[in-house]
């Protein structure tokens, strides 16, 4: 299976549940096995994510605009893997996905209610 490497912010951060605590803990973790398998991550290194990483900045670090031409809608196959994921554990929960300004936090707040 394809595993690809987390980008540099966050491969720098320490591999632990502990920035969640005050959350809960059981729907952290499902949050970031969904980020892990949107994409395609090792388990071990979603658990870097902090609440307050954006997911966009996850997606763009991937796929930066260098070129005028890469204005245009990128494929987005990650964000529509996490949507679906979102979808299936609470439905509408994954129509609340702001990629702009949405945060691993905001999903583990939604998926808490």
């Amino acid at each position: 299976m394809f595993e690809r490497r987390v980008p540099a912010e966050i491969r720098e951060g320490e591999s632990s549940l502990a920035a969640w605590q005050g959350s809960d803990s059981t729907t952290a973790s499902k949050v970031l096995q969904m980020i892990a398998r949107a994409f395609a991550w090792r388990e071990e290194d979603a658990q870097r994510l902090r609440p307050d990483d954006k997911l966009c900045a996850i997606y763009r670090s991937y796929y930066p605009q260098k070129h005028w031409w890469q204005r245009f809608k990128p494929d987005e196959l990650e964000m529509e893997t996490l949507h679906r994921d979102l979808e299936r554990e609470v439905p509408g929960c994954g129509a609340e996905l702001d990629r702009d300004a949405g945060t691993v936090g905001d999903l583990v707040r939604r998926l808490s209610l």
